[in-house]
């Protein structure tokens, strides 16, 4: 298992259509809950650039 990444890290996999659970078995450090609430603020586009 590989470190926890950056939270922008986390973000751009999700913004590529890593699966959740894909991420968990990958990187150590973020919850699935955490993860879900990254990708709930991807599908608000809350991330979005200004």
């Amino acid at each position: 298992m590989y470190p926890r990444p950056k939270k922008d890290d986390a973000i751009y996999l999700l913004n590529e259509g890593i699966p959740i659970n894909e991420i968990l078995d990958t990187y150590s450090g973020f919850t699935k809950g955490q993860l879900a609430a990254f990708k709930a603020h991807i599908t608000m586009k809350t991330y979005e650039n200004k």
